[in-house]
């Protein structure tokens, strides 16, 4: 298994990097227009801290792409490929979470499977059903933000959600410093994709809801773990620039569009999980009644339910692709292929 298990990283490493090399490849406005300029523009002005486009600070967005951007440029050469490459190595991190997720719920919550090797099959199916939906092989070769975050989320959450099970200081430690990353991504997705699995974990399982509580010290060092730097940036550049961080975020909220009521969340997963969108909601559906197929479910419905109230682009659900990958995958392991 760990044998095919490499064969199949590999194998999504050379499909998700096919090409990312060309101009002509799959892009967008934000990675052309400011993805791949803002880490240049930091190397002209020997920036880090604060990313810089067009001769301004750069403040809608946290910084830490923009780090790994520059750094990427600094160690390879300012190229398309340098700049790319970063995404798909976020894609990578996000099909080993949905393997350890796979293999994890095969254990604690569909008793049917009745060994770790099962257990590990349905990862591997997991992630491979996550590698062939349209949203991986399209988001994973620009340099934008959605990926990232969602892949850093939920490594967090995987981290997490170990140290609830089996109480670890690294495990703590590594959620933590997963979740500064994502909050240093993109802020407000950080917080649904983490919070969106952590809440429907605790709803799925209230058993763990008492080691939660009865370790309160070791979340209050997570959480100042997990927001130190955020909140350092944000500080450090709102005494540097605050007018402009004010009327970045004024900008944000209105094209983000609060509370403008719209089906596109639910049309865009569907977009998003093709060809296996339908697969993966008759899985959920045919095995309602088993505890995995209810996390999954309240998983989905969370990550999606803050979308249905703003102006939503398909590549914000991301993170919402993994609980429908974890069921075709369960599924199919099963033995009852959701068809």
């Amino acid at each position: 298994r760990a044998v095919f298990g490499s064969l199949l990283l590999l194998l999504a490493a050379a499909v998700l990097a096919l090409g990312i090399w060309a101009p002509t490849g799959l892009t967008g406005k934000d990675e052309y227009l400011l993805g791949l300029r803002i880490p240049l523009e930091m190397m002209e002005r020997d920036a880090w801290w604060i990313p810089w486009i067009d001769g301004e600070p750069r403040l809608k967005k946290p910084p830490f792409i923009y780090w790994l951007g520059r750094a990427s440029y600094e160690t390879f050469g300012p190229s398309l490929a340098a700049g790319r490459a970063i995404t798909v190595a976020f894609a990578l991190l996000l099909l080993a979470c949905a393997t350890w997720l796979g293999r994890r719920l095969a254990t604690s919550h569909a008793p049917h499977f009745t060994g770790d090797a099962e257990a590990r099959w349905a990862g591997l199916l997991a992630a491979g059903v996550l590698l062939g939906m349209s949203g991986i092989a399209s988001e994973s070769r620009r340099l934008m933000l959605d990926m990232p975050v969602a892949a850093l989320a939920t490594a967090a959450f995987c981290f997490y959600w170990s140290w609830l099970e089996k109480p670890r200081w690294s495990a703590l430690l590594a959620a933590a410093v997963f979740l500064a990353a994502a909050l240093l991504t993109k802020g407000p997705a950080a917080i649904i994709v983490f919070g969106a699995a952590l809440l429907a974990l605790l709803l799925a399982r209230r058993e763990l809801w008492q080691p939660l509580l009865t370790r309160l010290p070791q979340q209050f060092a997570f959480a100042a773990v997990a927001l130190a730097l955020p909140a350092g940036w944000y500080l450090d550049v709102s005494s540097r620039h605050g007018a402009q961080l004010a009327a970045a975020a004024e900008h944000e909220l209105e094209a983000r569009g609060l509370w403008n009521v719209s089906p596109d969340a639910a049309i865009g997963i569907v977009t998003l999980a093709l060809p296996w969108s339908f697969v993966a909601l008759h899985a959920l559906w045919s095995h309602r009644r088993e505890a995995h197929a209810r996390f999954l479910a309240l998983w989905l419905g969370l990550s999606l339910l803050p979308f249905f109230f703003i102006h939503v682009f398909d590549r914000y659900l991301i993170g919402a692709l993994l609980p429908l990958a974890i069921a075709c995958g369960l599924a199919l392991q099963s033995g009852t292929p959701p068809a």
